[in-house]
C-alpha cells in the first residue's frame, strides 16, 4: 500500500473561509532517466531502449493532445488540453490572441468498477500520512 504525504493550510484569505484543506507534498520529481534505469532493472530492455519508448510517448502524447485527442494511459489515466481565458462580452469579440491565458493539460484518474463500486485508480488502496507544513515561515 502507498502512503500519500499531505500537509494542512489554511485558507486565510481575505474572501476565504479560514477552513482547513489537505494539500499533497511533492518529494521530488521522477523524470524520464529516473524511469527509465526503474524500467530496466524490472524488465529485459537496455534503459536507452525504454529512453527511446518514453521520449516516443512524451512526444506522440503532445501531438495527439494538440490535435483535439484525450490520450489514456492504462489505470493511470486520462490527460487532455484545457485553456485558461477570460470573458468576453460578446461571443464575436473573443480573439484567442487576447482573451487566452494560457494551455493547460488536464488529468483525470481512470475509474475502475469492482463488485458495482466505482473506486477511482490511483486512489485504490493508498493510505495518508500527514507531514509538517513544508513552508517555513507560513500558516
Amino acid at each position: 500500500m502507498a502512503s500519500i504525504l499531505y500537509y494542512l493550510r489554511q485558507d486565510n484569505r481575505k474572501t476565504g473561509t479560514n477552513l482547513w484543506y489537505g494539500k499533497a507534498y511533492t518529494t521530488g520529481t521522477a523524470n524520464l532517466e529516473y524511469i527509465a534505469e526503474r524500467i530496466q532493472q524490472n524488465c529485459s530492455m537496455k534503459k536507452s531502449d525504454v529512453l527511446a519508448y518514453l521520449t516516443e510517448l512524451v512526444e506522440l502524447m503532445g501531438e495527439k493532445l494538440k490535435q483535439g485527442y484525450k490520450v489514456q494511459l492504462g489505470k493511470l489515466g486520462i490527460f487532455s488540453l484545457g485553456l485558461k481565458s477570460k470573458g468576453a462580452i460578446d461571443k464575436k469579440d473573443f480573439k484567442p490572441s487576447e482573451y487566452v491565458k494560457g494551455i493547460k493539460v488536464n488529468y483525470q484518474t481512470t475509474n475502475t468498477r469492482s463488485d458495482g463500486v466505482t473506486t477511482r485508480a490511483t486512489l485504490h488502496d493508498v493510505s495518508f500520512v500527514q507531514t509538517p507544513y513544508p513552508f517555513v515561515g507560513k500558516n
